[in-house]
């Protein structure tokens, strides 16, 4: 018996009835769509290797069909990931069409055409990046290759008939990359992200800061807050970098060890000050007052009712909870007063744990109450991105939450940048160097000294504190 599969059908056991009688057969699955994320080249000539990247293909060959312009293309290999062919010229442009096992997706646009691109390293940074582009039909005189990033000319330096390198222009943007050779056209098969990091203030040889910052924040206005611990003072850097030392009425606010720093969305700050055991406020018009006092306060988070979760300055001492009005209530916590902790809008308490899971994972203590032990990563120490407790890190200093559902933490000892889906507890990696060091640059040439603390302003773009390099790191993501 051939049968079509109905609409609306769900997974599960299939069966047979001839003449009342019944035969269960084994669960028939329903996918979805094979989801097409990058096709390489996008334009090229016979014999070019194409490969299509994506989810919810075949490992089986025959199970998947590719399309360019409607002719049917023999694949070369196949995984649930990955499908591979040679281009076999001749088909004319046209959409690329993947079909698997009957489900279809259309893909981009593919040009049959000598000129082509295969790869483009790296895909993402800022201006003056050197970028290496690899495929077929280049000319051979420099000049002769025109490249536009999103629409933005830029100079070849040396050209091979296969490869072009020069450097991402001035007024880049995140956009396509696209070469242009005596009338043909061809795209690089990703976006090129203007993605990198750079040094906001400070550095190695700078004396803008002391050895030793240890806390981070925004305001509304996008100026950046640091707690020059070894200076006993806080600094206040401008978008544009310029660094001054915050005032209160009019002078140079003076602390005795500042260490934690909150901003919340009036403006109003909030330091935290081991050396009188005091939370200063400090408000947009500068007044200063002692928010709360009486124990060693050290890194700090804040939610959206105003409540502050204070930790408090000792190995596994937990956390106070300040309220608006300055009195406070004891919670379980971070085991240690060096990593910062966040609270979403729920009130959900999420923290890094140098105690029942060493540093190396995230707890979450629901609104509920109800802790979960290893929501994100284990006690274990390594690099793996995954699913929750799947993940892992090596020495998790401080975490921030973006958009509602994305959380951001700094991997201190993988020098790793990762990215965390709440809803999915899924962790991937933004950028991971092999070693330590001082370089700007794209997200794959960065090297930090430490990833301590972090915040993020309202654009999205992440500060990191350096302290190893005395210097504010800024990274851009879009």
């Amino acid at each position: 018996m051939v049968v079509k599969v109905p609409d609306g059908v769900t997974t599960g056991p299939l069966s047979v009835n001839i003449n009342n009688q019944k035969t269960i057969g084994p669960s028939f699955t329903v996918v979805d769509k094979p989801v097409i994320q990058t096709v390489t080249p996008l334009s090229g000539p016979k014999g070019a290797q194409m490969t299509i990247s994506g989810s919810l293909f075949s490992k089986e060959l025959d199970e998947n069909q590719v399309y360019i312009n409607n002719i049917l293309i023999p694949l070369t290999s196949a995984n649930e990931t990955e499908l591979k062919l040679t281009v076999p010229g001749g088909t004319g442009s046209g959409v690329i069409r993947v079909v698997v096992n009957d489900q279809v997706s259309n893909g981009p646009q593919f040009k049959d055409q000598n000129l082509g691109i295969t790869a483009m390293t790296p895909d993402n940074g800022l201006t003056g990046t050197s970028v290496t582009i690899r495929g077929t039909g280049f000319s051979t005189t420099a000049s002769e290759n025109k490249v536009y990033f999103n629409g933005v000319s830029a100079l070849v330096k040396t050209a091979t008939e296969n490869s072009l390198v020069l450097e991402a222009p001035l007024g880049l943007s995140t956009g396509n990359v696209k070469v242009v050779v005596g009338g043909q056209e061809a795209l690089a098969p990703q976006l090129f992200k203007r993605a990198g990091v750079m040094t906001l203030a400070g550095g190695p040889n700078s004396n803008t800061f002391a050895g030793y910052m240890s806390a981070i924040a925004t305001d509304q206005q996008g100026n950046i807050y640091v707690t020059d611990t070894n200076n006993k003072q806080v600094k206040k850097i401008t978008p544009s970098g310029a660094v001054s030392i915050l005032q209160v009425n009019g002078a140079d606010a003076v602390f005795v060890k500042p260490y934690g720093i909150v901003i919340d969305k009036q403006n109003t700050m909030y330091v935290s000050d081991q050396g009188t055991n005091q939370v200063i406020k400090i408000t947009s018009a500068g007044q200063r007052s002692v928010h709360t006092s009486g124990f060693a306060p050290g890194h700090m988070s804040i939610d959206d009712a105003g409540n502050l979760y204070v930790n408090i300055n000792g190995f596994a001492a937990g956390v106070n909870k300040v309220n608006p009005t300055g009195n406070y209530s004891k919670l379980n916590g971070t085991g240690w007063v060096t990593t910062r902790t966040v609270v979403d809008a729920l009130g959900n308490f999420y923290y890094p744990d140098q105690n029942a899971i060493s540093g190396n994972g995230l707890m979450r203590r629901g609104a509920d109450g109800i802790t979960m032990n290893a929501w994100i990563g284990f006690s274990e120490a390594g690099y793996a991105d995954g699913i929750g407790s799947a993940a892992r890190f090596q020495g998790i200093s401080s975490i921030v939450l973006f958009g509602g559902n994305t959380m951001y933490a700094t991997d201190n000892f993988n020098y790793a940048l990762r990215e965390i889906d709440v809803a999915t507890r899924k962790v991937s990696t933004i950028f991971k160097a092999n070693n330590r060091g001082y370089i700007d640059g794209s997200l794959v040439e960065s090297r930090f000294g430490a990833l301590a603390d972090m915040a993020v302003d309202k654009n999205g773009n992440i500060y990191i504190l350096d302290p190893d390099n005395k210097a504010i790191r800024k990274v851009f993501l879009k």
